[in-house]
Protein backbone atom coordinates (compact mmCIF):
# COMPACT_ATOMS: atom_id res chain seq x y z
CA UNK A 1 0.00 0.00 0.00
CA UNK A 2 0.95 3.79 -0.78
CA UNK A 3 2.80 5.38 2.65
CA UNK A 4 0.84 8.01 4.75
CA UNK A 5 2.28 11.45 5.11
CA UNK A 6 1.52 14.00 7.54
CA UNK A 7 2.35 17.28 8.00
CA UNK A 8 2.94 18.99 11.15
CA UNK A 9 3.33 22.99 11.70
CA UNK A 10 4.99 23.82 14.87
CA UNK A 11 5.70 27.85 16.18
CA UNK A 12 8.63 28.31 18.14
CA UNK A 13 8.03 31.08 21.13
CA UNK A 14 10.56 33.39 21.95
CA UNK A 15 11.05 34.83 25.34
CA UNK A 16 9.40 38.44 25.18
CA UNK A 17 11.71 41.55 25.79
CA UNK A 18 13.10 42.53 28.88
CA UNK A 19 10.79 45.64 30.64
CA UNK A 20 11.86 49.42 29.91
CA UNK A 21 12.11 51.74 33.05
CA UNK A 22 11.02 55.49 32.29
CA UNK A 23 13.66 56.16 34.82
CA UNK A 24 17.01 54.55 35.37
CA UNK A 25 19.98 53.91 38.05
CA UNK A 26 20.74 57.48 39.35
CA UNK A 27 20.97 59.65 42.69
CA UNK A 28 17.90 62.10 43.18
CA UNK A 29 17.43 64.63 45.85
CA UNK A 30 13.49 63.67 45.38
CA UNK A 31 11.48 60.72 45.06
CA UNK A 32 10.90 59.51 41.85
CA UNK A 33 7.89 58.09 39.92
CA UNK A 34 8.90 55.25 38.19
CA UNK A 35 6.83 53.46 35.46
CA UNK A 36 7.50 50.20 33.70
CA UNK A 37 6.82 49.02 30.36
CA UNK A 38 7.26 45.75 28.27
CA UNK A 39 5.69 44.05 25.06
CA UNK A 40 2.27 43.81 24.15
CA UNK A 41 0.55 41.17 25.90
CA UNK A 42 3.23 40.50 28.53
CA UNK A 43 2.44 40.44 32.44
CA UNK A 44 5.17 42.31 34.52
CA UNK A 45 6.60 41.59 37.85
CA UNK A 46 8.93 43.13 40.06
CA UNK A 47 11.00 43.45 43.34
CA UNK A 48 11.77 46.23 45.30
CA UNK A 49 13.97 43.97 47.59
CA UNK A 50 17.06 43.41 45.18
CA UNK A 51 16.11 40.11 45.17
CA UNK A 52 15.66 38.47 41.33
CA UNK A 53 11.73 38.82 40.29
CA UNK A 54 10.27 35.49 39.32
CA UNK A 55 6.20 34.88 37.78
CA UNK A 56 5.59 34.93 41.33
CA UNK A 57 6.67 38.50 42.72
CA UNK A 58 4.18 41.32 42.68
CA UNK A 59 2.33 42.59 39.62
CA UNK A 60 3.37 45.55 38.11
CA UNK A 61 -0.70 47.68 37.68
CA UNK A 62 0.56 51.69 37.59
CA UNK A 63 3.54 53.63 38.43
CA UNK A 64 6.01 53.46 41.51
CA UNK A 65 7.12 56.08 43.85
CA UNK A 66 10.39 55.33 44.71
CA UNK A 67 10.64 57.71 47.81
CA UNK A 68 14.09 56.14 49.77
CA UNK A 69 16.97 54.24 48.33
CA UNK A 70 15.54 51.40 46.70
CA UNK A 71 16.99 48.19 44.24
CA UNK A 72 13.99 47.90 41.73
CA UNK A 73 13.93 44.52 39.12
CA UNK A 74 11.43 43.83 37.08
CA UNK A 75 10.95 40.48 34.49
CA UNK A 76 8.03 40.29 31.43
CA UNK A 77 6.61 37.18 31.42
CA UNK A 78 4.17 35.85 28.44
CA UNK A 79 3.46 32.51 27.62
CA UNK A 80 5.38 30.84 30.42
CA UNK A 81 8.67 32.71 29.35
CA UNK A 82 10.60 35.07 31.46
CA UNK A 83 12.43 37.52 30.13
CA UNK A 84 16.02 39.11 31.64
CA UNK A 85 16.05 40.82 34.47
CA UNK A 86 16.03 44.32 33.82
CA UNK A 87 17.72 46.59 37.23
CA UNK A 88 17.72 49.72 38.24
CA UNK A 89 19.02 51.42 41.38
CA UNK A 90 18.15 54.55 43.12
CA UNK A 91 19.59 56.42 45.42
CA UNK A 92 17.18 59.15 47.17
CA UNK A 93 18.72 62.42 49.19
CA UNK A 94 15.71 64.00 50.21
CA UNK A 95 18.27 67.27 51.36
CA UNK A 96 15.81 69.53 54.01
CA UNK A 97 17.95 72.42 55.52
CA UNK A 98 15.31 74.01 57.37
CA UNK A 99 12.77 72.99 60.33
CA UNK A 100 10.27 73.76 58.33
CA UNK A 101 11.22 71.78 55.57
CA UNK A 102 11.64 68.61 58.43
CA UNK A 103 8.26 69.29 59.57
CA UNK A 104 6.95 69.30 56.06
CA UNK A 105 8.25 66.34 55.06
CA UNK A 106 7.34 64.61 57.81
CA UNK A 107 3.33 65.38 57.35
CA UNK A 108 3.85 64.09 53.68
CA UNK A 109 4.62 61.37 54.84
CA UNK A 110 3.37 60.24 57.81
CA UNK A 111 3.96 57.74 59.64
CA UNK A 112 6.24 55.91 56.79
CA UNK A 113 9.88 56.70 58.19
CA UNK A 114 11.44 58.29 54.94
CA UNK A 115 14.73 58.60 54.47
CA UNK A 116 16.23 62.00 53.71
CA UNK A 117 19.51 64.18 54.29
CA UNK A 118 19.44 67.10 56.36
CA UNK A 119 21.59 69.70 56.97
CA UNK A 120 21.94 70.93 61.06
CA UNK A 121 21.44 74.64 61.69
CA UNK A 122 23.29 75.02 64.74
CA UNK A 123 20.28 73.47 66.62
CA UNK A 124 20.31 72.94 69.98
CA UNK A 125 18.83 70.34 72.55
CA UNK A 126 16.54 71.71 74.61
CA UNK A 127 15.40 68.31 76.30
CA UNK A 128 16.41 64.72 76.24
CA UNK A 129 15.65 61.10 78.43
CA UNK A 130 15.95 57.86 77.49
CA UNK A 131 14.88 57.43 74.25
CA UNK A 132 13.71 61.30 72.85
CA UNK A 133 15.83 64.11 72.40
CA UNK A 134 13.72 67.63 71.47
CA UNK A 135 16.01 69.61 69.51
CA UNK A 136 15.22 73.45 68.36
CA UNK A 137 16.20 76.44 66.92
CA UNK A 138 14.48 78.45 69.14
CA UNK A 139 11.02 78.50 67.88
CA UNK A 140 10.73 75.19 66.20
CA UNK A 141 11.87 71.99 66.27
CA UNK A 142 11.41 68.27 66.57
CA UNK A 143 11.88 64.89 68.25
CA UNK A 144 15.15 62.27 67.76
CA UNK A 145 14.08 59.06 68.76
CA UNK A 146 16.42 56.07 69.70
CA UNK A 147 14.60 52.95 71.45
CA UNK A 148 17.60 51.50 72.65
CA UNK A 149 18.03 54.60 74.80
CA UNK A 150 21.88 54.31 73.46
CA UNK A 151 21.81 58.19 71.35
CA UNK A 152 24.34 59.99 73.23
CA UNK A 153 22.54 63.38 73.35
CA UNK A 154 22.49 65.94 76.12
CA UNK A 155 20.57 69.55 76.77
CA UNK A 156 22.96 72.14 75.39
CA UNK A 157 24.39 70.11 72.62
CA UNK A 158 24.66 72.09 69.44
CA UNK A 159 24.07 70.51 66.43
CA UNK A 160 25.80 71.00 62.78
CA UNK A 161 26.70 69.11 60.22
CA UNK A 162 25.01 66.96 57.33
CA UNK A 163 23.85 63.80 58.37
CA UNK A 164 21.33 61.33 56.59
CA UNK A 165 18.74 59.93 58.96
CA UNK A 166 14.45 58.74 58.09
CA UNK A 167 12.07 61.38 59.00
CA UNK A 168 8.65 60.51 59.70
CA UNK A 169 5.14 62.32 61.58
CA UNK A 170 4.11 60.83 65.32
CA UNK A 171 1.60 62.12 67.08
CA UNK A 172 1.67 65.16 65.32
CA UNK A 173 5.60 66.13 65.73
CA UNK A 174 8.67 65.59 63.41
CA UNK A 175 10.74 62.57 64.61
CA UNK A 176 13.76 61.78 63.28
CA UNK A 177 15.17 58.16 63.64
CA UNK A 178 18.30 56.29 62.55
CA UNK A 179 20.41 59.52 63.98
CA UNK A 180 22.87 59.59 67.42
CA UNK A 181 25.77 62.06 68.37
CA UNK A 182 28.30 59.45 66.29
CA UNK A 183 26.38 59.85 62.89
CA UNK A 184 28.79 60.04 60.46
CA UNK A 185 28.73 64.10 59.27
CA UNK A 186 27.20 65.18 62.43
CA UNK A 187 29.18 67.52 64.71
CA UNK A 188 27.94 67.94 68.44
CA UNK A 189 29.77 70.98 70.59
CA UNK A 190 28.42 71.63 74.06
CA UNK A 191 27.64 74.74 75.57
CA UNK A 192 24.33 75.86 73.45
CA UNK A 193 21.51 77.68 75.62
CA UNK A 194 17.73 78.02 74.33
CA UNK A 195 15.82 81.22 75.89
CA UNK A 196 12.18 80.33 77.00
CA UNK A 197 9.60 82.48 74.78
CA UNK A 198 6.71 83.67 77.59
CA UNK A 199 3.39 82.84 75.28
CA UNK A 200 0.03 84.44 76.44
CA UNK A 201 -3.31 82.79 75.25
CA UNK A 202 -2.75 83.76 71.77
CA UNK A 203 0.53 82.62 71.80
CA UNK A 204 -0.44 79.03 73.02
CA UNK A 205 -3.27 79.39 70.91
CA UNK A 206 -0.93 79.32 67.85
CA UNK A 207 1.49 76.59 68.73
CA UNK A 208 1.68 73.52 66.90
CA UNK A 209 3.38 70.16 65.79
CA UNK A 210 6.06 72.41 63.85
CA UNK A 211 7.25 74.33 67.22
CA UNK A 212 7.79 70.89 69.53
CA UNK A 213 11.00 71.08 71.22
CA UNK A 214 11.05 74.94 71.37
CA UNK A 215 11.62 76.32 75.29
CA UNK A 216 8.27 78.23 76.29
CA UNK A 217 7.00 79.94 79.50
CA UNK A 218 3.50 80.10 80.84
CA UNK A 219 1.33 81.36 83.43
CA UNK A 220 -1.80 80.22 84.62
CA UNK A 221 -3.98 78.77 87.31
CA UNK A 222 -3.29 75.12 87.82
CA UNK A 223 -6.77 72.73 87.08
CA UNK A 224 -6.44 69.13 87.93
CA UNK A 225 -8.00 66.50 85.27
CA UNK A 226 -7.93 63.06 85.03
CA UNK A 227 -5.27 63.19 87.41
CA UNK A 228 -3.06 65.59 84.96
CA UNK A 229 -1.97 68.98 85.85
CA UNK A 230 -2.99 71.62 83.05
CA UNK A 231 -1.65 75.52 83.47
CA UNK A 232 -3.15 77.61 81.47
CA UNK A 233 -4.90 74.82 79.24
CA UNK A 234 -1.51 73.48 79.04
CA UNK A 235 -0.87 69.87 79.92
CA UNK A 236 2.40 69.40 82.01
CA UNK A 237 4.38 66.02 81.41
CA UNK A 238 6.72 64.73 83.64
CA UNK A 239 8.55 62.52 80.89
CA UNK A 240 11.92 65.32 81.18
CA UNK A 241 11.23 66.00 85.40
CA UNK A 242 9.39 64.38 88.02
CA UNK A 243 7.85 67.24 89.57
CA UNK A 244 6.07 66.44 93.10
CA UNK A 245 1.93 67.39 93.57
CA UNK A 246 0.99 70.97 92.70
CA UNK A 247 -2.50 72.92 93.82
CA UNK A 248 -5.28 73.33 92.03
CA UNK A 249 -6.66 76.82 91.76
CA UNK A 250 -2.99 78.28 92.54
CA UNK A 251 -1.23 80.46 89.88
CA UNK A 252 1.78 79.21 88.34
CA UNK A 253 4.88 80.06 86.14
CA UNK A 254 5.82 77.24 84.72
CA UNK A 255 8.94 76.68 82.03
CA UNK A 256 9.59 74.01 79.71
CA UNK A 257 9.65 71.41 76.49
CA UNK A 258 7.02 72.28 74.42
CA UNK A 259 5.53 69.05 72.74
CA UNK A 260 2.26 68.27 70.52
CA UNK A 261 1.42 64.94 71.31
CA UNK A 262 -1.55 64.19 68.62
CA UNK A 263 -4.07 67.34 70.01
CA UNK A 264 -2.51 67.61 73.48
CA UNK A 265 -0.38 70.41 74.18
CA UNK A 266 2.23 69.90 76.72
CA UNK A 267 4.85 71.57 78.23
CA UNK A 268 7.83 69.31 80.30
CA UNK A 269 9.51 70.80 83.06
CA UNK A 270 12.39 69.90 83.07
CA UNK A 271 13.90 71.15 86.63
CA UNK A 272 12.96 72.22 89.94
CA UNK A 273 13.16 76.06 89.04
CA UNK A 274 11.35 75.09 86.41
CA UNK A 275 8.03 75.07 88.24
CA UNK A 276 7.12 78.76 90.46
CA UNK A 277 4.07 78.72 92.43
CA UNK A 278 3.11 82.72 91.66
CA UNK A 279 1.06 85.09 93.38
CA UNK A 280 0.72 87.49 90.56
CA UNK A 281 -2.60 87.68 88.05
CA UNK A 282 -2.35 85.55 85.06
CA UNK A 283 -0.60 86.67 81.84
CA UNK A 284 -1.40 83.09 79.79
CA UNK A 285 -5.27 82.32 80.04
CA UNK A 286 -7.37 80.23 77.78
CA UNK A 287 -10.75 81.95 76.31
CA UNK A 288 -14.08 79.82 76.69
Amino acid sequence: SAPIYSEFSTTCSAAPDAPVFSVGTGTYNAAQTVSITAEEGATIHYTLNGNDPTDKSDVYSSALTISETTTLKAIAVKDGLSSAITTATYTIKLSLTTIDQIFAKATEVDGTATAVEITMGGWIVSGANDKNVFVTDGTKGFIIYKNDGDHGFNVGDVLSGTVACKVQLFKGSAELTELTSSTSGLTVTTGGTVTPVTLDAAGITALTGVNTGSVIKINGTCTLENSKYYVAGVQLYNTLYEFQTLEPSAEYNVTGVYQLYTTTKEILPRQEADIEKSESLPTATISI
